[in-house]
């Protein structure tokens, strides 16, 4: 289960003097003000009844996503709300192409869905802010079409959820609900109100730096802001901000599939995924849909602060807490993913070995660097699984590029366990034994663990402390120091 607990995801700016005068009661009440419940108390709110009244409700496959109905009187959000809804389309496909049973259930899933990504790619949306014109609840009928969409966006999900078009029983019935903030200000605005609405949390949200997050977590659902925080932003300005299609045009798109996989992972396994794992494929298939993945966010997952601090970084720090501002011009991205990070990885472990190990391993050592370029630092595999625990973090200086090795990393993972892992029959071979492992993990027996559900398939362990030992992560970085 998802935890009523913020989650702080691999932040965009460092908040160290961020939104210290901060007035959440009175963000709170704006949001209250807005959504027509000026004067009333948390025992006089029904959160579920507010969002499908003020919120646009987009049924897609296992995730139930809503966008603020008040927003689609501007055709600009429409045309992001129609966005939007193709990536998350795009992303069930994909999930399809990597777990699917190939059986006549997935056949049918896939022609429902064919139509359905059809129609809302091919819509033509009517003005809503016209007067006298009503705002529809259904995310197709918002897109000007008929009603037979919205039957077959709710026949999509039962077949999603009931598991088999991928021959699985997944962890849940119901679908994670993801909300939608097109503006930093309502994610600002959303973020006090929920503070205020639980008041046995409220010290997860009313904290120093909230409006910057990349995104939170409550009772099961997802909060996605659409824009990224301004490196300038202040406790006068929560508006400040940036579009995520600045640097691409793909932005918005790649954050919302990486935030929408995760959602997927959680319907089908709970909480039974290694972490790193789980965020290696919620960064790779990005890549899979658009060929990069540039997000600004590191792909932490469910839980509370510690986890995804945990993830992000192994053996990170136990209060959780923030990461540096991201470098634009960081090694790691230059490629923007394009190789699945091959070269950059390949040239970090070139040098490690040469100056990290010094001789002693040619495989096992990356080289990372300070936050000013100027010193380098070495860390030393295994990175993946139990091995991780108790390592320890390079110093304060090489955090923010030991992150973005970590993110490189995981996603690389992920790409060679899905295309390359096989011992023999090439890639066939090894997208054969990757769908095997993802209905594996689902169908594990009762207190099966993750890395013994790995090793049931691959007939080795997912990683080990000692080089020659033989393992995935191994086998991995053996391919790695094969590349050029």
């Amino acid at each position: 289960m998802l935890k009523s607990i913020v989650v702080l995801l691999a932040l965009l700016v460092p908040v160290s003097a961020l939104h210290t005068d901060t007035d959440f009661a009175a963000l709170a009440e704006q949001y209250k003000n807005t959504h027509g419940l000026a004067g009333k108390s948390q025992g006089d709110v029904d959160f579920t009844r507010l969002l499908d009244d003020q919120y646009v409700h987009a049924e897609i496959g296992v995730i139930d996503a809503r966008y603020p109905k008040s927003d689609v009187t501007d055709k600009t959000r429409v045309k992001e709300l129609q966005d939007l809804s193709l990536a998350l389309i795009d992303l069930h496909l994909r999930w399809l192409d990597w777990a699917g049973a190939g059986n006549p259930a997935e056949t049918a899933l896939r022609k429902d869905l064919a139509s359905f990504r059809k129609a809302v790619a091919g819509a033509h949306p009517p003005t809503w802010g016209a007067a006298g014109a009503t705002t529809p609840n259904e995310l197709p009928l918002v897109l000007g079409l008929k009603a037979d969409s919205v039957e077959l966006a709710r026949k999509i999900g039962a077949e999603m959820r009931s598991g088999e078009a991928f021959g699985m029983h997944p962890a849940r019935t119901e679908p994670i609900q993801m909300l939608f903030a097109p503006s930093r200000l309502q994610f600002a605005e959303l973020g006090a109100f929920i503070g205020w609405l639980d008041d046995l949390n409220r010290a997860s949200f009313w904290v120093e730096g909230m409006p910057a997050w990349a995104d939170l977590y409550w009772n099961d659902r997802q909060v996605l802001p659409l824009v990224y925080p301004s490196p300038k932003a202040s406790a006068d300005d929560l508006s400040a901000g940036y579009s995520m299609n600045d640097r691409e045009k793909t932005g918005l798109v790649e954050y919302v599939a990486q935030r929408g996989m995760h959602s997927i992972l959680w319907f089908f396994y709970g909480d039974r995924l290694d972490l790193a794992f789980e965020s290696g494929l919620a960064l790779e298939v990005v890549i899979t849909l658009y060929g990069e993945n540039n997000t600004r966010t590191g792909s932490a997952t469910r839980g509370n602060t510690t986890q995804a601090r945990e993830m992000f970084v192994p053996g990170g720090a136990s209060q959780g807490g923030t990461l540096p501002k991201l470098n634009a011009d960081s090694a790691w991205r230059s490629l923007l993913g394009a190789d699945h990070f091959v070269k950059a990885l390949r040239e970090s472990q070139k040098a490690g070995a040469r100056d990290g190990s010094r001789g002693g391993s040619k495989i096992a050592f990356f080289d990372i660097v300070s936050d000013d370029t100027s010193k380098h630092a070495w860390v030393r595999a295994p990175f993946l699984g139990s091995g991780t625990k108790g390592k320890e973090l390079p110093p304060a200086e090489f955090l923010q590029d030991y992150g973005e090795f970590y993110r490189a990393y995981k996603a690389c993972f992920a790409f060679w366990l899905s295309t390359d892992a096989a011992p023999k029959g090439g890639k066939k071979a090894s997208e054969k034994l990757f769908s095997q492992l993802l209905g594996a993990l689902v169908s594990s027996p009762e207190g099966a663990t993750f890395e013994a559900t790995i090793q049931s398939v691959y007939g080795v362990p997912y990683s080990a402390s000692e080089e020659g030992t033989d393992s995935l992560e191994w086998r991995f970085l053996a391919w790695l120091g094969q590349q050029k």
